[in-house]
């Protein structure tokens, strides 16, 4: 009883934990301890900073659930720039082992799961290759003057933005081109363009030199002011909420805020490096390239059993995670999920004033011992008395009970009828 320690029920759960593979910045900026992550994250970092002369363009997600990334280098030397990948068990890899220089946006087509690579060329004049893991070919040269972006549609195409001039442009599989909005709003300096489709087809555009987010619902026209609320809006990302999720300048540093379809702005992260670019994944997690890095953004899980803070009951015990009756006892040790949590001990239907208490190496409240003693037929009233004499032995000995409370839980087991012939 109280006194005594029980075995665990068989049958416990099994939680895996995801493993990640970590990268540390030796050299340029990274995630430091002062970024404002909500403190229900943590970030995880996927690909480290590289040398000074590369940088992370772009990360989209494969149909096998790898993480693509594009590589750009300002030497321009040949083969210097490369696809990578990150597989789910955080391994890096080459995605592409063609060379292609200078990559920058990056999508997977619907209708044939290559990569839809957007390559800076001479003249600010790009051009879109198709790339597997073995080949990358041209799809369309010379399509779009330089572009920022790439969001596939729900009807296989895909827009680009372009910055000169400032416009979205469509392209589908039979390589027609069509210039959905041919001249948006820019503002005084350099642009940067960055798209995001939510499941409605609803298409959301940043405007970074106008701190303006425009929406064209059903990805048509006439398009709409969404939002005004972001200073130099960075990158967008589309949740499986529909909100949208973006990253913009805040003083020297980054933030990331969540903007609901009501239109409700909810701040979630602070005092971040650059923020270029968000992404959300097949496990619904946040990945990015922040810092010069690619991070993935987790859910706290602060004794490691691969059940987040916010959902466990016992965030600082790896064994335990639940606790269906609110006992207080983890439902691996509880060997009743659902014990009788009444205030005060009933015994033969009487209430006897006395706490009920729960053991907290088991899980059973005090109820639930008379609840055994009184769900077994008895031949005799005294045998029914004798077993609650038994039990409320043990309580007192344990000193679970006081003498006076022991009395009490006694006299209303005599004057019960349980037991009693008809």
């Amino acid at each position: 009883m109280f006194a005594k320690n029980r075995n665990k029920k068989v049958g416990r759960r099994l939680r895996v934990v995801l493993v990640v593979l970590l990268g540390f910045s030796l050299f340029g900026p990274a995630i430091s301890a002062e970024a404002g992550v909500s403190e229900e994250w943590e970030v995880d970092i996927l690909a480290p900073y590289l040398l000074p002369d590369k940088n992370y363009s772009d990360i989209a997600f494969a149909p096998n659930g790898d993480l693509v990334y594009t590589v750009s280098s300002s030497t321009r030397q040949p083969c210097d720039s490369f696809l990578g990948r990150i597989a789910p068990n955080g391994t890096l890899s080459k995605f592409a082992t063609p060379c292609i220089d200078h990559p920058g946006s990056l999508a997977f087509t619907p209708w044939s799961g290559d990569a839809v690579v957007m390559v800076e060329g001479a003249g600010y004049c790009d051009t879109i290759y198709l790339v597997s893991p073995g080949q990358a070919t041209v799809f369309l040269n010379c399509s779009v003057v330089v572009n920022s972006d790439i969001q596939v549609a729900h009807d296989g195409s895909f827009f680009v933005g372009d910055l000169y001039p400032c416009r979205i442009t469509q392209i589908y599989e039979n390589k027609q081109v069509t210039y959905m909005d041919p001249a948006i709003p820019r503002g005084p300096d350099h642009e940067m363009l960055r798209l995001a489709m939510d499941s409605a087809g609803t298409l959301y555009l940043a405007v970074r030199g106008t701190n303006t987010i425009y929406r064209y619902t059903n990805a048509m026209l006439p398009r709409e002011v969404y939002s005004t609320d972001f200073y130099r809006p960075h990158a967008l990302a589309v949740d499986a909420d529909d909100n949208l999720w973006v990253s913009y300048v805040s003083g020297p540093t980054f933030n990331i805020d969540i903007l609901s379809p009501d239109g409700t702005i909810t701040p979630w992260a602070s005092g971040l490096p650059d923020v270029t670019r968000l992404e959300f994944g097949p496990d619904g997690l946040l990945y990015g390239i922040v810092g010069y890095e690619i991070v993935r953004f987790v859910r706290t899980d602060s004794d490691s059993d691969g059940v987040p803070d916010d959902e466990d009951a016992f965030p600082d015990d790896p064994d335990e995670w639940a606790d269906a009756d609110g006992d207080g006892v983890g439902d691996n040790a509880d060997q009743n999920d659902n014990s009788d949590l009444r205030a005060t001990v009933v015994v033969g239907g009487s209430d006897t004033g006395v706490p009920n208490q729960v053991d907290a190496l088991v899980g059973l409240s005090i109820q639930d011992y008379i609840n055994e003693i009184e769900a077994y037929e008895y031949s005799n009233h005294g045998l029914y008395v004798s077993a609650v004499a038994h039990c409320v032995e043990d309580l007192l000995y344990a000193g679970v009970i006081t003498e006076d409370e022991a009395d009490i839980m006694m006299s209303c087991a005599a004057q019960s009828d349980i037991g009693e012939k008809e």
